[in-house]
């Protein structure tokens, strides 16, 4: 959503991290720490030098594998940044363990749910427009 860059925190990864697996996380002792269920993986796992600052125009994005290693830096800047983060997955993946604070709400893009392992969150309900449209206009 934001653009994003050094100076206010831009998300930075370590390419090719995803590799080693899903790492044992722990909860997080830093104060201000702002993920959702505060988690961290140990330091000892991280080799800073090979960080990459991924720096983003407004309305970009950025995809990568969940369990690349990622997180940022505090935002020093007078700027808000503001991003949005999407998980996809497939039904049959089961949560494990509960999270203290968040309590996930899958919405079912397509097909049906045989396992029931979240709560879902319902479709969201749009108006449709008043005749279909079947082409895209590119300029």
């Amino acid at each position: 959503m934001d653009g994003a860059d050094v100076e206010n925190g831009c998300m930075r990864i370590i390419p090719s991290s995803h590799r080693a697996g899903l790492l044992r996380h722990g909860k997080s002792q830093t104060r201000g720490n702002l993920l959702s269920v505060n988690q961290e993986i140990d330091s000892s796992l991280l080799v800073e030098s090979q960080a990459v600052d991924v720096q983003l125009r407004p309305g970009s994005a950025s995809l990568h594998d969940g369990m690349t290693i990622h997180g940022s830096n505090p935002n020093r800047s007078n700027r808000r940044r503001c991003g949005l983060t999407m998980r996809f997955t497939t039904p049959e993946v089961a949560p494990s363990g509960k999270p203290d604070v968040v309590e996930w709400k899958p919405i079912l893009i397509q097909g049906e749910d045989r396992f029931g392992h979240f709560a879902l969150d319902p479709w969201p309900t749009l108006p449709m427009p008043r005749a279909p449209c079947n082409h895209w206009s590119v300029r």
